[in-house]
């Protein structure tokens, strides 16, 4: 499940180039968001935000960053226990503490363009976009799948990520149509989808069902044996496209968008309801934290950070039919 996952400790030496500890925590104003159909019932605080960093250029390889900041976040994992949080950067894994410290940065010639990750046991998980493959993180060595290619350990365009409670791992394969599932050992399993899936960019496992969401602004929901059990289509009036799902009940999801008109943080359930949240500056990222006062943990692509917010109300009072 993608609201948080599970890690043990880990002994970073193949692989970290820079390992000295610094603050880059950047507390900002409180800022509130408020439902738009119900400004009583749901209230969105930002806390703070972190990893604050610009965009740098790269070229012919060459890569010049600081070590502490983001350049283009985009995929979030979070460790069992909330402590430590993994965030994909250019050429790299940024490490982080919930509050924002920054604690290192995982690098390796296979990390290029990262754009999905899940933490599950022993192991981080990562999608390459350019590199066409899925990459596993272990104590002493970095092992990637063979890629591009439509092999059974290849991809076309490996996206969203996620692990179900068995360890099997489930990717979003876009432009190739598919769902590739793996075992926790890199091992090929099976394909959903078989190149009929539209473009999906993110998956999530919860219980027994696993939810796809589709760049065609739809959300198809499979068995963990494979059937096709449900297809949620949005509305077309919607313009944006959806970048990441994270959930929060069995039923219930919070999705982000990255194109359009507008960049929102929305809300959606199974039976086919839907809801704007607010504007959030292009979220990619997202993961939701239940707690006593719930958490919602956003990376901003463009503005190389990711903010923490708490959440009050019911997320999905005011979802209307699609």
């Amino acid at each position: 499940m993608k609201h948080y996952t599970h890690t043990h400790n880990y002994n970073y030496s193949m692989v970290i180039i820079s390992t000295a500890l610094s603050c880059s925590r950047m507390f900002t104003k409180n800022l509130i968001y408020e439902a738009e159909s119900d400004q009583e019932e749901v209230e969105i605080k930002r806390n703070y935000s972190f990893g604050r960093g610009e965009k740098q250029r790269c070229w012919f390889g060459k890569k010049s960053f600081s070590k502490h900041t983001l350049a283009a976040p985009t995929g979030i994992a979070i460790q069992s226990g909330k402590t430590i949080v993994y965030v994909c950067d250019q050429y790299r894994i940024q490490v982080y503490t919930m509050d924002g410290d920054f604690i290192t940065s995982i690098t390796h010639e296979y990390i290029i363009s990262p754009w999905g990750i899940a933490v599950e046991s022993d192991a981080i998980l990562v999608t390459d976009t350019q590199l066409c493959a899925l990459i596993m993180i272990t104590d002493y060595r970095v092992i990637k799948t063979s890629g591009p290619g439509v092999g059974k350990l290849e991809f076309i365009s490996p996206r969203g990520l996620d692990c179900d409670k068995n360890g099997n791992i489930y990717v979003a394969d876009t432009t190739a149509k598919r769902i590739r599932v793996f075992t926790s050992q890199l091992e090929f399993s099976k394909t959903l989808g078989k190149g009929k899936l539209g473009n999906p960019v993110d998956v999530t496992v919860v219980r027994n069902s696993i939810i796809i969401l589709l760049q065609d602004k739809s959300v198809s929901v499979y068995s963990l044996t494979g059937v096709r059990q449900k297809e949620i289509y949005i509305n077309q009036k919607w313009k944006e496209e959806f970048s990441f799902i994270t959930c929060v009940n069995p039923n219930s999801f919070l999705l982000s968008t990255h194109s359009g008109p507008g960049h929102y943080l929305v809300s959606l359930n199974l039976n086919g309801k839907i809801c704007k949240i607010r504007t959030l500056p292009l979220c990619h990222g997202i993961l939701y934290l239940p707690q006593d006062q719930s958490l919602i943990v956003v990376s901003h692509y463009l503005e190389h950070k990711v903010s923490v917010f708490t959440v009050t109300g019911n997320l999905f009072r005011n979802n209307r039919k699609l």
